[in-house]
């Protein structure tokens, strides 16, 4: 009968206790490595991202290719491309997204010589929890998407 007084005195005082939740922090994002086509010339291009969501708007970017990637500017509407280190690729980070208002991603290329290449992909979200799931913040994140651009027929 002691045994059991305790017992239910130690989930009592359990139960009672208040949940404590750290305080890191996470951020919605996807990360998506674009590969130009072999025979695009990619010396100047402009990068059109679009996203599904509702009222987005396509972003657009300025960029060069010599030894690495270079777009301008570096950071509109929550995306960012940044040159990925390896000469062939371009890193570009889409921040702050959803699975509502980025459902599916589009990117473009076009060149002054009338060159396009495009692809889309639905991302593979994952919602985070940093804290656990009964504390805050939560948000959304994909996996790291590897996309080939195809050169369109035209």
């Amino acid at each position: 009968m002691l045994r059991l007084l305790a017992l239910a005195s130690l989930v009592a005082l359990a139960t009672a206790c208040p949940r404590v939740c750290t305080e890191a922090s996470c951020g919605s994002e996807i990360a998506t490595l674009v590969s130009l086509p072999a025979d695009f010339d990619a010396t100047r291009f402009e990068l059109v991202v679009e996203r599904s969501g509702p009222g987005s708007n396509p972003v657009r970017f300025d960029c060069t290719k010599a030894e690495r990637f270079e777009c301008t500017p570096a950071i509109e509407a929550g995306v960012a491309p940044i040159d990925h280190g390896e000469g062939e690729r371009l890193r570009v980070d889409t921040l702050g997204d959803t699975p509502e208002t980025a459902a599916t991603l589009r990117f473009e290329v076009h060149n002054p010589g009338g060159q396009v290449a495009s692809a889309s992909f639905e991302p593979d979200w994952f919602e985070v929890h940093p804290n656990g799931p009964d504390c805050p913040p939560h948000c959304w994140q994909a996996s790291v998407v590897e996309l080939m651009l195809e050169l369109d027929a035209g």
